[in-house]
């Protein structure tokens, strides 16, 4: 296994994707939560924190370090939309009714939070216009992207989120 020296960096991307291709999951996590270690930006972090989630669960089958780890990408990037889908996808592949509506209510919550604090926080009123959809509440949904609009976010961009958002909400 390489040293701690940031120019390792490419050797470990390499050695966890061939442990992936190979099945050895221990190593390919190992691999992966040494690459974490290194400056990387936020998309980087994320992509990688997703990895090591989907190597607990599909290929270690544990799925509880699988969710800490789908939980602790949505605590570090809380209006990322694509870690909040991938937490929300992994409940619904538990069929964990309870657990997903206790996510999407808590990640609404946060939202709500952060939109006291200040109104004019798009990515607060993004996030809370998706999860609030994948929940159930149209009305309210509506209304999140209505202050989207409101709030100077150009239709066009609304449309194109609502469109990429679409693709990727759970059924």
């Amino acid at each position: 296994i390489p040293g701690d020296d940031a120019s390792d960096a490419a050797l470990l991307e390499r050695l966890s994707q061939l442990s992936l291709r190979q099945g050895d999951w221990q190593s390919a996590l190992h691999a992966t939560d040494r690459l974490l270690r290194y400056p990387a930006d936020a998309a980087r972090a994320l992509e990688l924190t997703h990895r090591m989630a989907r190597i607990y669960e599909e290929g270690l089958g544990d799925p509880r370090h699988a969710e800490e780890t789908y939980r602790r990408a949505v605590e570090q990037h809380p209006t990322d939309l694509v870690a909040i889908l991938a937490l929300t996808e992994f409940y619904q592949r538990r069929r964990d009714t309870m657990a997903l509506r206790v996510h999407l209510d808590r990640t609404a919550g946060a939202m709500r939070t952060r939109l006291q604090r200040d109104a004019f926080d798009i990515d607060a009123y993004r996030v809370l216009h998706r999860v609030l959809g994948w929940r159930g509440a149209r009305d309210a949904s509506g209304a999140a992207a209505a202050a989207l609009v409101l709030i100077g976010v150009a239709a066009g961009e609304q449309q194109a989120a609502a469109e990429a958002a679409r693709l990727h909400s759970p059924p």
